[in-house]
């Protein structure tokens, strides 16, 4: 389906987006502005790739000539043949999906991302800084989440693998990695030593965890 661009004004003439997606008031001044551009799927949004959620990176979806754009909104699903990866921890683009979130992996930065249906996600959901925000209405499901001081609404979880911010401060074991490490390696193709290590294996690589540690979802 063909991509469209409007501003937040036009938009809100036929939809408001307030109501069908409760966006935070804090978002308004730099969002959701009356002359915001925002980028728009007026049904499914499928991409046969990964799905970068930084600064510059929505221009690509968007129709020629036109840049700037710092709102993706999808009125369904949002399926994708790879990851939905904000890698800036610092800031990105909104996303609002008003269906449901197929990909690989998911890694919530510096944006703020809103799902109001389910999660389904393969391999690994990733936070590990204190901007952006992730919610969830339906229910996440996922092989592994990592979810370390960040801001987060995630009220329905089908995940074996999880770790939060009280995990995070564990002790060391004989082996020298904390038990939140271990934990997580235990799922792992190939071993980390950090969090920032595995970050990198889901951005560079995709296909991080063991085939029987992965979220299947349904066809």
């Amino acid at each position: 389906m063909p991509m469209i661009v409007t501003t937040f004004e036009e938009l809100s003439q036929t939809r408001n987006l307030r109501d069908t997606f409760f966006i935070p008031s804090y978002l308004d001044e730099s969002f959701f502005h009356p002359k915001s551009q925002l980028l728009i799927s007026e049904g499914d949004l499928v991409l046969d790739h990964d799905l970068f959620l930084d600064w510059g990176k929505l221009d690509a979806l968007a129709p020629e000539g036109t840049w700037g754009l710092n709102v993706l909104v999808v009125f369904g699903d949002l399926i994708l043949d790879g990851g939905l990866l904000n890698t800036d921890m610092d800031g990105g683009p909104v996303l609002l999906v008003q269906g449901n979130v197929k990909a690989r992996n998911l890694i919530s930065g510096g944006s703020d991302i809103i799902v109001m249906g389910n999660a389904d996600i393969s391999d690994v959901v990733f936070a590990n800084y204190n901007h952006g925000y992730l919610e969830v209405k339906g229910q996440l499901s996922a092989g592994l989440l990592v979810m370390v001081d960040h801001s987060y609404d995630l009220e329905n979880l089908n995940v074996p693998v999880q770790i939060f911010d009280e995990d995070a401060w564990d002790d060391e074991d004989a082996s020298g990695l904390p038990g939140h490490l271990l934990k997580i390696n235990a799922v792992l193709k190939r071993e980390i030593s950090d969090l920032e290590d595995l970050k990198a294996q889901i951005i560079d690589v995709g296909d991080v965890l063991n085939d029987d540690a992965k979220h299947r979802p349904a066809p």
